[in-house]
């Protein structure tokens, strides 16, 4: 198979089904370095654990990270206060 096609494999289908259900993904050399620059889009407030997993599960891709950081927030039940800094309180 080629590179694409089981890059795809991983992100559809039954491995992806699996990586999913995966709640611990494997740690990543560099994923301090990544968490930081991450948490220079998600802002200062970003959950460290929340950021790490996100990072290790989008396997270092911080677009994906950050997207899926976001849809997390976005989907869990309210807290008491943001895990993150919206954009708009930054330009007051």
């Amino acid at each position: 198979a080629s590179r694409c096609t089981s890059f795809a494999a991983t992100m559809f289908g039954a491995q992806a089904k699996f990586d999913a259900a995966n709640k611990d993904p494997p740690h990543l050399p560099n994923e301090q370095a990544l968490a930081a620059e991450l948490r220079i889009k998600l802002g200062p407030f970003a959950d460290t654990e929340r950021v790490l997993y996100h990072v290790r599960a989008s396997g270092g891709k911080l677009h994906w990270a950050a997207n899926c950081y976001f849809r997390d927030v976005f989907n869990a039940p309210p807290r008491e206060h943001l895990d993150f800094e919206p954009r708009h309180t930054l330009q007051h």
